[in-house]
């Protein structure tokens, strides 16, 4: 997995979005892009309504400084693309997708180096951070701090304050993911020194790459041309899609893990009663029965509605290493 901390050119333009024009941020308010000329927002649907599969590129995606206080000042640059959104007066509204999770929110973030997130914040629903580049410090109340590298996950509970900052000169892309809808407002940010911070309360849990043990019990992938193996960020119990139980951190509702297929193999057709979010951080990929979804790059995400049989497929020499997460933490069925 050495090589998913590539220097990704896409991260380069914090640099000149930092120069952009953006509107001052109002009292109480976000960092908006200015607008330039007519805008027109696409077509909003839910993800769960979804009558087949569709690709959300990353070229598409117009980073922004939505929501994000003081994140157009120096020191707390970040931007912001959100892949699948939250409806009207909830984070992440409109995105650019026009995609609206049936529960959840996704997107991803990029920090330039030498920068962090303003403060500490809390939020009212469980966030989750995976290092797609580059190297993090998670700053936590009590001073607690962790280190995080490319493929570890930060899951964070409920109202556990938290921010990451840069660690080392390369810039950092993370994924992002809410597991519930939060209203516009609801998420509360502190100074370093802020007194509550001194309180005992739930702090983000880390859960390693390195720590995690391949699975191999998908079907036929012990078999060549099927060649493939799991691992488990996070998961539930028994009886759901949990690789790595006792090691992955514990959700009753989401599933977040990652799959990696061998070149010249393909994954065996599934069926997931969850909506399913594939970003793809490595190698290329298609989805078998779909020629019309063209090639996957890296950081594309395929959203699979419910009940949907699907497969992927490596292109070329490289394998496809794929980060799935999904609204309801079921088991699949076969196609």
């Amino acid at each position: 997995m050495a090589t998913i901390a590539q220097p990704l050119t896409p991260a380069g333009r914090c640099a000149r979005l930092a120069a952009a024009p953006w509107t001052a941020r109002p009292a109480g308010g976000q960092d908006r892009p200015m607008a330039t000329g007519p805008q027109t927002a696409p077509p909003t649907i839910s993800t769960t309504e979804l009558t087949a599969p569709r690709v959300v590129r990353f070229e598409d995606l117009e980073p922004g400084w939505h929501e994000a206080p003081h994140s157009t000042e120096a020191g707390y640059f970040r931007w912001l693309s959100t892949y699948v959104g939250g409806p009207p007066g909830f984070l992440h509204e409109h995105p650019a997708t026009g995609l609206v999770g049936g529960h959840s929110v996704m997107g991803i973030m990029g920090l330039p180096a030498g920068q962090r997130q303003y403060g500490l914040h809390r939020h009212t629903t469980t966030e989750i951070y995976l290092i797609l580049q580059g190297r993090v410090e998670s700053l936590e109340g009590q001073g607690v701090r962790q280190l995080a590298g490319p493929m570890d996950c930060l899951y964070i509970p409920a109202q556990a304050a938290h921010c990451v900052r840069t660690v080392g000169t390369e810039d950092v892309l993370l994924m992002y993911v809410h597991d519930e809808h939060e209203e516009l407002g609801a998420s509360k940010y502190v100074p370093d020194d802020d007194p509550s911070l001194t309180v005992p309360e739930p702090h983000p849990q880390l859960v390693r790459w390195d720590d995690l043990d391949p699975w191999w019990g998908a079907p036929q992938a012990d078999e060549a041309g099927h060649l493939r193996w799991s691992v488990s960020w996070v998961g539930g119990g028994a009886g759901t899609a949990n690789r790595n139980p006792g090691v992955a951190a514990h959700s009753d509702t989401v599933a977040m893990g990652a799959t990696v297929i061998s070149a010249a193999n393909a994954e065996v057709p599934e069926r997931w009663e969850t909506v399913r979010y594939i970003q793809v951080v490595q190698g290329r990929v298609r989805v078998d029965g779909h020629p019309e979804l063209g090639v996957l790059q890296r950081l594309d995400v395929l959203v699979v509605p419910p009940g949907h049989p699907h497969a992927l497929r490596p292109v070329g020499t490289e394998a496809a290493h794929v980060v799935w997460f999904h609204e309801d933490n079921g088991l699949p069925q076969p196609a």
